[in-house]
């Protein structure tokens, strides 16, 4: 099915094809207001799936259960005896291949406008073939460790179990969430309603579910594709300036191992930009690398106009996945503590969030170091 939905994705995404200058891209109002129609039209569509699926199941299981108890199987799993009922579980399996089918081709549709309306990827870029191949990935929700390949690790510090335990609450949110519901739905009105009602109160909680996730796989393709500018432009405008120097150069890792760490997360836009640094200064990558950096050694041991910079690389890379934690609002808030001098960038940052987010974020950030420079 993966295979089928990404052969779709590439010929949709292959009739986009246009020529934008990427350090030159921006949105308009007009174009800015489509994408955040598509948005709320694509998670409308995602949840009443959901709902309708949870629908689908169980009118036909309380219709008929004579016919899907039928056929029952008597298990004997060691020593311990139970009756099975395979009918259910293949129609369940049934429905999900068929709602994951339609999900993906909701996803796909939806991206390939977003790719139309922002004219992204330019066949022109060295990157094109690239960025084609993440745009997919986005797509079907197919997410990379390609960080690891750089030797940068969002968990780096965490304990083994805790990742494990994030990992397997992710996978079973849904499910676990309606069967939270439903227990509680039963404790309290279990008595006066039939089995029927509890079994559909899993419609809003699936609902829920899947409009949040076409939510997560339509901002992160959206801010992926606006993220791009700033990388691009970040990357030209320091490396220009820096490229001869090795003190800054000796900044690069330690500050992308920072960004990573604070996210918490793999990301193909924080990937993509760590890669562009480390080719642009052209920096071996450290398999495993093992960070040793404070931001008060940056702001104490560096010159000012470096220390701006660095912080502004720093500020650049948490940005541009459309989201400031709090674990990164309280770092910022240290470094403007800890600073004897302005950083726009730091001081600015929720308004360069906003830009970023309404597609202007390259345009912001060139004033705000143009006001750093003079």
């Amino acid at each position: 099915m993966i295979w089928r939905l990404k052969k779709i994705a590439k010929k949709k995404f292959k009739e986009t094809e246009n020529n934008n200058d990427l350090i030159d891209f921006s949105i308009n109002s007009q174009e800015l207001k489509e994408i955040q129609f598509i948005y709320r039209r694509t998670m409308l569509i995602s949840g009443s799936i959901g709902a309708l699926i949870i629908f689908i199941y169980y009118m036909p299981l309380h219709g008929a259960p004579d016919f899907f108890n039928n056929w029952i199987m008597n298990i004997n799993l060691f020593g311990y005896k139970f009756d099975f009922a395979p009918l259910p579980a293949l129609y369940n399996i049934l429905l999900l291949i068929i709602e994951l089918s339609i999900l993906g081709v909701l996803h796909i549709n939806a991206v390939r406008k977003l790719i139309v309306l922002t004219q992204f990827p330019d066949p022109k870029s060295n990157d094109y073939s690239f960025h084609f191949s993440e745009m997919i990935d986005l797509t079907l929700g197919n997410t990379k460790s390609s960080e690891k390949l750089l030797g940068l690790n969002p968990y780096y510090g965490l304990p083994k179990f805790y990742i494990a335990g994030i990992f397997i609450l992710n996978k079973t949110k849904a499910f676990l969430s309606n069967v939270i519901i439903k227990s509680v739905f039963n404790k309290l009105l279990g008595r006066y309603i039939l089995r029927i009602y509890t079994d559909l109160m899993g419609m809003p909680v699936f609902f829920f579910w899947n409009a949040y996730s076409t939510r997560s796989i339509y901002l992160k393709a959206k801010y992926y594709i606006f993220g791009q500018s700033m990388v691009y432009f970040c990357v030209q405008h320091f490396g220009n300036k820096y490229k001869d120097n090795p003190l800054f150069k000796d900044q690069i890792y330690e500050i992308l191992s920072q960004i990573s760490i604070h996210k918490r997360s793999f990301n193909k836009t924080h990937y993509f930009y760590s890669n562009k640094l480390l080719k642009q200064f052209e920096i071996d990558v450290i398999p495993d690398f093992m960070p040793n950096f404070n931001f008060k050694s940056i702001i104490n041991e560096l010159s000012e106009e470096m220390a701006k910079d660095v912080i502004t690389l720093f500020v650049i890379g948490i940005v541009i996945d459309g989201d400031i934690n709090r674990r990164e609002k309280n770092t910022l808030n240290l470094i403007t503590s800890e600073a004897n001098f302005t950083i726009p960038a730091v001081d600015k940052h929720k308004e360069l969030l906003k830009a970023f987010r309404m597609g202007y974020g390259v345009e912001f950030l060139q004033n705000l170091i143009h006001e750093k420079d003079n």
